[in-house]
């Protein structure tokens, strides 16, 4: 269990979202973790390093059985407020007219590895290799501010996920490379205490 600090940036953005999904999640029964950017922020603020660039969305992968249960999940949101749909962008919300919050399924609903969702005139595909595994092997307990338990995505699951994501679109996933370019760079200092202990 660690316990990290939000910059002053991530609680003026993010807090009031932690407080709608936790809600959310609990009243579905529905687990996830962080992935993404702000899990990097974090997974790095353990370490006691800053990232390399600021994000401004969310990323989620949820733990869904079946397509009723991810279709919960976003209801619920929904009518708690604040959230809106995204036109040709089945897998996010927006928080509030300006933060991106991606939903990003897994564990029931993928066949062969990835996600179909086909609402009105949008079909999205989700590659979701890794996700399982990460969520099994790969995430660990951070609380935020001394308010938010979450499960996380630590820095090995993160390199893992980023390098399917850039293998599928890599046209679209430049900075998913800078991204583990950082974290390769910096992770000797990461794990120095852990290696030599």
């Amino acid at each position: 269990m660690y316990n990290v600090s939000l910059t002053e940036f991530h609680r003026q953005r993010f807090w009031p979202i932690f407080e709608h999904i936790e809600k959310a999640c609990t009243q579905t029964g529905i687990d996830f973790y962080l992935v993404g950017a702000v899990a990097r922020d974090i997974s790095m603020a353990i370490h006691g390093l800053e990232s390399s660039r600021v994000t401004r969305d969310l990323d989620l992968a949820v733990l869904v059985p079946e397509e009723a249960d991810y279709y919960r999940l976003k209801d619920t949101l929904l009518v708690q407020g604040n959230f809106a749909e995204v036109r040709h962008m089945p897998f996010t919300l927006k928080y509030a007219g300006q933060t991106d919050v991606d939903l990003l399924p897994f564990g029931g609903m993928e066949l062969n590895n990835e996600v179909l969702i086909n609402k009105g005139e949008a079909i999205a595909r989700l590659k979701v290799n890794g996700f399982s595994e990460v969520y099994e092997h790969g995430t660990q307990l951070v609380t935020l501010d001394n308010e938010f338990t979450f499960r996380v995505c630590g820095l090995p699951g993160m390199v893992l996920l980023k390098l399917i994501a850039y293998d599928d679109r890599p046209e679209h996933r430049v900075k998913d490379l800078a991204d583990v370019s950082f974290i390769l760079k910096n992770y000797l200092d990461i794990t120095e205490a852990e290696l030599s202990s």
